[in-house]
């Protein structure tokens, strides 16, 4: 899968917990969301705090980059050619 975003918003996965088969990461991008065993950045991004969201108080945002998920839910992040 590759996805060319705006914005992507990486965090860890509450439901991990209850079931270890569960993948451990969330992207989500485009009103879609991925779940991911592991990731891999190499582009710039910054945190998002949502300390009043019941679930996720917080997570990493990357812009303008590309997203590549392999076969096995491995995800590279990194910059987009062009602004997005």
């Amino acid at each position: 899968m590759d996805i060319v975003t705006k914005e992507a918003i990486f965090h860890f996965n509450k439901g991990h917990l209850a079931d270890p088969l569960i993948p451990i990461w969330v992207i989500k991008t485009k009103g879609e969301t991925h779940y991911i065993n592991h990731m891999t950045a190499d582009c710039p991004w910054s945190t998002k705090e949502t300390p009043g969201n019941p679930s996720t108080k917080g997570s990493l945002k990357f812009k303008n980059c590309r997203i590549q998920i392999d076969e096995n839910l491995e995800a590279t992040i990194t910059k987009a050619d062009n602004d997005i």
